[in-house]
């Protein structure tokens, strides 16, 4: 079991792990370190890329093959698939706004409006794939 990408917060001490295979673990402090499961797709032909949480705690993106799933945090109910037609490997969301920034396989970044999933910008004309996303304190691109 490899892990492809792993987020951590103080504010919660959560531990994700995004597996290869499909999946996302979560493991707290208050489970005495035992693993929640998100299964990604039923079939098992899916990646879990990348994964984010909100500065709120409210949400959890994770980057698959071909779109980002967008969940509640606390119960871990998806509340939305954002198709991206590419693989999605990286994500961050901006602090302090309902906004999400994805690095992606097709050589573009984007820029999703949560929870609803609206595209709201793409950045295109990139070299190479964008392989991490970085975004400032303050919430600016």
């Amino acid at each position: 079991m490899r892990a492809r990408a792993q987020h951590f917060t103080v504010v919660s001490c959560l531990l994700l792990l995004a597996l290869s295979f499909g999946s996302v673990r979560r493991a707290s402090a208050e489970s005495g370190g035992k693993a929640n499961r998100i299964v990604l797709a039923e079939n098992g032909y899916e990646r879990a890329n990348a994964i984010a949480f909100s500065e709120d705690g409210s949400f959890l993106a994770i980057g698959g093959m071909s779109g980002v799933y967008l969940y509640d945090f606390q119960e871990l109910l998806q509340l939305n698939y954002i198709e991206a037609n590419a693989w999605v490997r990286s994500l961050s969301f901006l602090p302090g706004t309902q906004m999400l920034v994805g690095g992606l396989f097709d050589k573009s970044i984007k820029l999703w409006n949560v929870p609803g999933g609206q595209l709201v910008q793409s950045f295109t004309g990139h070299a190479a794939w964008v392989r991490s996303i970085s975004v400032s304190g303050d919430g600016s691109l």
